[in-house]
């Protein structure tokens, strides 16, 4: 018996950050114009830039989102169940990517990389642990949706 603990069509989209990035660019052009004399038009270009660069990052994660759920719940994905494998953790402050296999399947993920699917590390209370009995549906190697044996 499985219990579900994370799937895509459930969640939130949470990858907005990149809106946060639009606002530290502002502010520092705010910084930047009180501090030197740089032309009024050249700060108006950049804030132009950097919200459109920001704004598209947004729109495709968020369409990338969608995509995934919709995979998800036309059974459009690969499943692979078993018991996780070669699990390498993710350390508090690593750039390093947490990892494991199921029935020879690799996975990756990594708390602090913009995207979709499942990145909740085992340090900050994620799901995923060596001798686990899992069930995960899967596209290109992105978790769509996690089950755990009870």
């Amino acid at each position: 018996m499985y219990k579900v603990v994370y799937d895509i069509s459930e969640t939130f989209f949470s990858d907005y950050h990149a809106l946060f990035f639009y606002i530290f660019f502002y502010l520092i052009t705010i910084i930047s114009e009180k501090r030197a004399s740089i032309a009024k038009k050249k700060i108006l270009i950049f804030r132009a830039f950097a919200f459109i660069i920001c704004l598209g990052i947004t729109i495709y994660l968020y369409a990338n989102f969608v995509y995934l759920c919709n995979l998800l719940r036309e059974g459009k994905v690969g499943i692979v169940e078993g018991r996780v494998e070669n699990f390498t953790p993710m350390h508090t402050f690593s750039k390093k990517s947490e990892s494991f296999t199921v029935s020879n399947k690799y996975f990756q993920y990594n708390r602090n990389v913009l995207g979709n699917g499942y990145r909740k590390v085992y340090g900050e209370g994620g799901y995923i642990r060596e001798g686990l009995q899992v069930r995960i549906h899967y596209f290109e190697g992105k978790i769509l949706k996690l089950e755990i044996e009870e």
